[in-house]
This record gives structure tokens, sequence and C-alpha cells, in this order.
């Protein structure tokens, strides 16, 4: 795989197969020099020009706005946005679960934008008062991601800056992933995210760190998959999660990180829950502390 093929492909799925349904032009007005910014279309809402102002109810969400240099315009802030500094000083108003309905109509965003399901009653409020709703469903892969960077580049920078925003913004992710792959790792893994789940096959990470090797619980969903399952899998590398009580997990899971050959290794799966180029520390991290197939580091040393 050449350097870059993730984002290339990624690219392909955009621009023809529209997977995030994003109001992308056909590949003739793409290079047509005449290509206007606007109107877009991001998830079913039309932007005639970039929002002002706008209210982020997504941690996510907020740490690539900053990233891509458009911080200023965030006028209000969830609950759990806590990256990058100076995200403390935007008001608060509470979370998509529970917002502050008010507190949102008082800062008058052109936009509001979410991750998880708002009530109806509320959209409904924010919508009779002109406001816009942008709904982003979470991540789930790595081409999930160079879509969110693509949709939020798309809506507050246009059309001509997207591609080349995205590209650069999500590179060290793609860079990240591709040293990984390369290695040809060959483990069986588990990641343990709290003292009752794991990443199954449906999450994010259990796609993410496939470059490490195959994923025991690539089979199940919804971060469930039983211990006794766990332990007949006999996983030789483990990842667990900084904040997990070890003394709290299944006792025929938490053996398996006290058996010989096991590599265990704590990461910081929050990275994992607000997803954005920045889980690049966490791959390399994780690259640093393993060894690859003795085969594979023969034929890159010659």
């Amino acid at each position: 795989m050449k350097k870059h093929a993730i984002i290339i492909f990624c690219l392909i799925i955009l621009l023809f197969t529209g997977c995030s349904q994003i109001g992308l032009l056909d590949s003739n007005d793409i290079n047509n020099t005449n290509l206007q910014d606007y109107p877009v279309t991001v998830e079913g809402v039309e932007f005639l020009g970039p929002p002002e102002t706008v209210v982020s109810l997504s941690p996510t969400v907020t740490e690539i706005l900053f990233e891509i240099g458009i911080g200023d315009k965030i006028v209000g802030r969830s609950n759990y946005c806590s990256y990058p500094d100076g995200v403390a000083n935007i008001p608060a108003v509470g979370s998509p679960a529970m917002p502050d309905i008010q507190a949102i109509l008082d800062l008058k965003p052109e936009l509001v934008i979410t991750q998880s399901p708002v009530a109806s009653i509320d959209i409904n409020e924010l919508k009779e008062n002109g406001i816009k709703i942008l709904e982003i469903s979470p991540p789930k892969n790595f081409y999930e991601i160079n879509d969110i960077y693509a949709m939020l580049a798309m809506v507050f920078l246009g059309n001509k800056q997207s591609d080349k925003i995205t590209e650069e913004k999500i590179e060290p992710l793609d860079d990240a992933l591709y040293q990984a792959q390369s290695k040809g790792y060959e483990y069986k893994y588990l990641c343990i995210t709290n003292k009752f789940a794991v990443a199954t096959g449906d999450t994010l990470a259990g796609s993410l760190l496939n470059v490490f090797g195959i994923n025991v619980a690539e089979d199940y969903t919804d971060f469930s998959m039983p211990a006794a399952e766990i332990a007949a899998q006999a996983p030789n590398l483990i990842f667990i999660s900084k904040d997990v009580d070890k003394s709290q997990l299944d006792g025929s899971v938490a053996s398996l990180l006290e058996v010989d050959g096991v590599t265990v290794i704590t990461i910081d799966y929050t990275f994992f829950e607000k997803p954005t180029s920045r889980l690049n520390e966490v791959i390399s991290e994780i690259d640093s502390q393993l060894v690859a197939p003795v085969e594979q580091v023969t034929s890159a040393s010659e």
C-alpha cells in the first residue's frame, strides 16, 4: 500500500459515492475553475454561506472546528467539550440529551451541531427561532472520521478549500495508521474499554486497532462479548483503558492480563470516544511499544 492510500481511497468514496450525504459537485464541476464555494448541502442542510456563529454539542466537533481555524465562531458548547485550551471560556449549554434551550436561544447561533440525538421538541423550538440543526453521526472507522472533517470544512470554508483542509488535518492519523499497518503486525488483540465492555467489530477502536492484528471481538457488537468467549480466544495483545479498575474485571478476563506472553498496553480510550486526528498519538504510542514479525523486520532492514 502506498503512502496516503487511505486518504486517497476515502476521497474517492467522498467524491463518487456521497457516503456521508455531503452535497458534493460532480467531477466536471470539480475541474471547473469557476467552482463556487457555496451553496453546499451537508446531511440535508443547505448553506448559502459560512455560518458566523455556532453552538457545538459535540467535543469532537468543537475540537475539529478549532483545528481548522474557526474556533472563534463557537459561541456555545456542550458540558463535555474540554479541548483545546480556552474552551472552558465558552458558555456551556448542557448536552444533546439535556440541552439548555433557553441558553442556546439567548446566544442566537446560526447553527447547532450535534453528534447525538436531540429531542424533537427541542429541535422544533430551535428551528422555529431560525436556527439550523446539523446532526453528524459518530464515526466507526477512519473513513467516517475523514467524512466529519470534510463536512465541517465544507460548511465553514466552502467547496474550494474543503478537500485540501481535510487532507492536511487528517494526515497525522493517516501516517500513523500507515506506518503501523506496513509493519505487518499479527497479534490477536482485545481492547477493554471499561469493566463491562470491549471494543467490538462495530466500534471505532475495533476498526482502527486492526492495524495491529485481528480483533478477537470482531464478530460481536455493541461493546459486548461473553467473558468465557474472550478467554477462549486467548488474545496475546490486550489494550486496556487507563481508567479501568482491573480489580472489577471478570475473573477470567482479569487473569489474561497476567498470562506470560501476553502484551498489555494501557491506552487513553477517551481519544476514541472523542475522535479527531489526535488519535495518531494513540496509534503511534502503541506502535512504539510493539514488535513486528521477524520476517517483516528483516525485510525492512534489507
